[in-house]
C-alpha cells in the first residue's frame, strides 16, 4: 500500500468518525433548545443528525476494513460545495475545511476545523461560491486508490 494512501485513509477515518461524532453532539445539544421552533428547523436538525450518524457508520465500516467506497464518496461529496445566494445558503463540513472561491465580494482562501453546517433561507444579498478542497482531494485519492481503501 502506498504511504499517501495510508495517510489519507487515517485522515478519512479521523474526519468521518471524529467530525461526525462532534456534529452529532452539536445536533443533540441544539435539539434540546428547539421548543417553539418551526418545523423546518427541526427537520434540518434531524437531517444533520442523520448525516452525522451516516458518517459514523461509514467511518466505523472503513476502520473495520470493509470497502465502502461508494458510501464514502457520497459522504465526502456533500462536503465539497459552499453556496450562498439570494434566498439560500448551504455548507456542510465535518472535521476540516479549506475553502477556495468567491466570498465576501473577493476571491479568497479560508479554512476551518471542526464540524460546521449551515442551511438558511433568505437574508442574503450577494452570491458566494466556494469549494472545500479537503474532501475534494480525498475523493481524488479515493478514485486513484487501487485498494479501494480496504483495511490492512
Amino acid at each position: 500500500m502506498n504511504t499517501i494512501y495510508i495517510w489519507a485513509r487515517r485522515l478519512v477515518l479521523l474526519l468521518t468518525i471524529g467530525g461526525s461524532f462532534f456534529l452529532l453532539c452539536q445536533m443533540i445539544a441544539i435539539a434540546h433548545r428547539l421548543r417553539g421552533s418551526d418545523l423546518t428547523t427541526k427537520l434540518l436538525v434531524c437531517a444533520y443528525a442523520a448525516y452525522s450518524l451516516w458518517g459514523l457508520v461509514v467511518g466505523l465500516a472503513l476502520a473495520e476494513g470493509r470497502a465502502w467506497t461508494k458510501q464514502l464518496f457520497a459522504f465526502l461529496a456533500f462536503q465539497v460545495p459552499y453556496i450562498k445566494g439570494p434566498g439560500f445558503s448551504y455548507l456542510a463540513t465535518l472535521g476540516m475545511g479549506v475553502f477556495v472561491g468567491y466570498m465576501d465580494h473577493t476571491y479568497t482562501l479560508t479554512g476551518s476545523v471542526g464540524p460546521d453546517v449551515k442551511v438558511t433561507w433568505g437574508g442574503h444579498d450577494s452570491w458566494e461560491l466556494a469549494i472545500n478542497l479537503v474532501p475534494l482531494v480525498l475523493i481524488v485519492l479515493l478514485m486513484r486508490s487501487n485498494n479501494r481503501w480496504r483495511g490492512p
